[in-house]
């Protein structure tokens, strides 16, 4: 018989929750204007200053990516400190994420689930959420990615309670800030609504993706522009092939999918054996299998056959979702044997018990395969999915019979797992936080410090790498590899001027853009300054070209600065 928490254990839970989630959101990173913010930050930055990088052509004269963003971006500014209270936002959003997750535990299974919580956050200590193509349910900074999937969860957690229209609401609200959760969240929960059956699904429809449709229709100008227009096919081209093949080509990180297929092996094994109340069972099936549905038919439109939409649509947004649920199912199930009194703890089925270990085996070899046998991460996920194994693998109400005995030992391992998995998360938080860890460095701080000495209407040439260097300095740069338009011509016009800057007629990634920009001649640097009005170009000293007779306006040992 399960013994309810007392009192004080109840107490003494939610503590330990609180400072558990808090720890969880804290060790992403304290971090502001690095990774996307060089691109996201841009539209609010300049709608707080209109003469902020009134030179440059991305700020000034493209579409922006996920323009509500501004919205956050002018409210951090407004505390008077932009980059803390963006850190901040950050963690809040990622505790109320797993603070979700934890209610959805709740939901499950009310008295697996308290413990099930603590399992589940050393296992997003260790991988961060990161999943199949670099999506990720959250980062190192707040990004519009980060609200889509809070809002997300929060229409995933209405949509098992069976409430529809506050889920639909928060759905809308996760593509207002995301455009990609916009639309992928119309077959994800649709696909769900219709496994649910035929009764009752126009209104639950209605509910559930009204006030996204009110919003789509929005929305609908910006995306056909986006399809449309001579340049479309040519810039789709670019984005995907030569841009950003790590989000959008498939086949260029196939190994990525083994987790994906391992969680989701492991996620139905447990689910169809968890005792969970019918109607909420019927529920969270219907998402679960919606999710993999989805994410298995896209994989197969964009490997055995490419389909260029379905790739653009980047469907795996949502495959952190499906490895998230794989987590929360199999701890659940894990925890419901380990702690069960009956005798159908003692062992399971044959067939049951192989295709776990298939899952087990998909997740430990990319981990192998990627990490390295003896590395830490390895490691770690690997206590952690063999002791839940062998929670399942043995009969422990024979072997402990007395179920307090068996929670200690849980409580026991959770503290031993959690103290091995610190010391390399806090050097991981150290790495990851910019806010601490004193980012830039001295030898780019003295090359953004000197640049903001130039006149504002300066215009730089940068390394095509160097995408801080437009947020860092506050000076127009040509163009940067990391930060591109969305819309198509804005698209091609960055193309021609990597290419240009490369010296190339044409290039297939970042390295041969870095490799024409380092063979820098004399004759190119003269035609790019008359063409892009350039005032200084800037050089990594290791890689200057020899033969550029400018007169040096900066130099430290890593960088060199000619004025044109």
């Amino acid at each position: 018989m399960k013994q309810p928490l007392s009192m004080d254990q109840d107490s003494l839970h939610r503590f330990l929750l609180a400072a558990v989630l808090l720890l969880l959101s804290v060790s992403f990173g304290l971090s502001y204007g690095i990774s996307t913010h060089s691109t996201y930050l841009l539209d609010g930055l300049v709608r707080i200053d209109p003469d902020f990088l009134q030179h440059d052509w991305l700020a000034t004269e493209t579409t922006h990516y996920h323009s509500f963003f501004w919205i956050i971006v002018k409210f951090a500014a407004f505390t008077g400190s932009i980059g803390w209270c963006m850190a901040f936002f950050n963690c809040i959003v990622i505790l109320a994420s797993f603070w979700i997750v934890y209610r959805l535990n709740i939901l499950l299974a009310p008295e697996e689930g308290k413990p099930a919580i603590y399992f589940l956050v050393c296992f997003v200590l260790i991988d961060q959420t990161l999943s199949v193509g670099y999506s990720a349910l959250q980062g190192l900074v707040l990004q519009p990615s980060s609200l889509g999937a809070l809002f997300t969860l929060g229409a995933l957690f209405f949509f098992v309670k069976g409430r529809f229209l506050p889920s639909g609401i928060l759905l809308a609200i996760a593509g207002f800030f995301h455009t990609n959760y916009l639309v992928l969240g119309f077959p994800f929960f649709g696909l769900a609504h219709l496994l649910l059956g035929y009764r009752g699904l126009l209104p639950r429809l209605v509910r559930q993706h009204g006030f996204s449709l009110v919003l789509f229709s929005i929305k609908l100008p910006f995306l056909l522009n986006m399809a449309k227009g001579s340049n479309a096919e040519l810039a789709r081209h670019i984005f995907l092939f030569v841009r950003s093949p790590h989000h959008y080509v498939p086949m260029t990180y196939l190994n990525s999918f083994l987790p994906l297929v391992g969680w989701a092996v492991l996620g139905f094994v447990s689910l169809y054996s968890l005792r969970i109340e019918n109607e909420l069972r019927q529920r969270v099936r219907a998402f679960y299998l919606s999710l993999v549905i989805i994410l298995f038919l896209a994989t197969f439109l964009t490997t055995v056959i490419f389909m260029p939409v379905v790739s653009q649509l980047f469907f795996w947004r949502f495959a952190p979702f499906c490895v998230l649920l794989g987590k929360v199912f199999f701890i659940l199930y894990c925890l419901e044997r380990f702690l069960s009194e009956g005798d159908e703890t003692a062992g399971g089925p044959f067939w049951k018990t192989g295709i776990m270990l298939a899952g087990l085996a998909l997740i430990a070899r990319y981990y192998t395969y990627t990490f390295g046998w003896f590395d830490r991460q390895t490691i770690y996920i690997g206590v952690g999915l063999f002791s839940l194994f062998v929670a399942v693998l043995f009969p422990w109400s024979r072997f402990v019979p007395n179920q307090s005995y068996r929670r200690t030992g849980l409580v026991v391992f959770l503290l031993a797992w959690f103290a091995v998995l610190s010391p390399w998360v806090f050097e991981r938080f150290i790495e990851n936080s910019s806010l601490l860890n004193g980012f830039p460095g001295q030898q780019r701080a003295q090359l953004y410090a000197w640049a903001k000495t130039s006149t504002t209407d300066s215009r730089f040439m940068v390394v095509p790498d160097m995408q801080y260097f437009r947020i860092q300095s506050g000076r127009a740069v040509v163009v940067d590899w990391k930060s591109t338009p969305i819309d198509p011509d804005g698209l091609v016009e960055w193309y021609r001027r990597i290419c240009a800057l490369a010296g190339k007629d044409e290039i297939k990634n970042l390295g041969e853009a870095l490799t024409g920009y380092s063979n820098m001649t004399s004759e190119r640097l003269v035609r790019l300054r008359d063409q892009y009005k350039i005032d200084f170009a800037v050089f990594y000293r290791e890689k200057q070209p020899l033969k550029l007779n400018q007169k040096v306006a900066f130099s430290n040992d890593k960088y060199v600065v000619l004025k044109l």
